[in-house]
């Protein structure tokens, strides 16, 4: 059986970011509370959005054979057998960050995104390579030139 988890540094980098929200917190609450109250507004505010960001709600992938398994925490939201869906994956980077998706379908069902891209761009491919995905959709997301006045 392989399993595909989140990559640690995507996870640590999204909890860094949730730290800077309690930081922002902190700036606002300083406005109308005291200097205590605004600390510890801005610690709670910053250690809820660093779990909520970047621990909860992470996707693992279990694959083992034909049968694939998609669970988000410990509980299992999607099972199929890899004959039975159709697969596909999309890849769009922008300034060195990837998001990627998987989508499968059943036939006569609507069709399923699971967002991958906390597994990081190299363990996706792994994934989709031992999956059998050889034609990616592919995006470069570029951002367009200003005209200065």
């Amino acid at each position: 059986m392989e399993i595909y988890k989140p990559s640690m540094y995507i996870t640590l980098k999204n909890a860094f970011y949730g730290l800077f929200i309690g930081v922002g917190a902190a700036w606002v609450a300083y406005y109308f509370l005291d200097f205590t109250t605004c600390i510890f507004v801005g610690i709670g505010v910053g250690l809820l959005c660093a779990y909520w960001i970047g621990f909860t709600g992470k996707v693992s992938i279990h694959v083992e054979g034909d049968r694939v398994l998609v669970l988000k925490g410990r509980t299992v939201t999607h099972s199929f057998s890899r004959g039975e869906v159709l697969l596909r994956m999309r890849v769009s980077t922008k300034n060195g960050d990837s998001n990627c998706s998987l989508t499968f379908a059943t036939p006569g069902a609507s069709e399923t995104v699971i967002d991958c891209s906390c597994f990081g761009r190299s363990r996706f491919m792994k994934l989709c390579d031992r999956l059998e995905i050889n034609q990616p959709e592919e995006i470069e997301a570029k951002t367009l030139p200003t005209k200065k006045k």
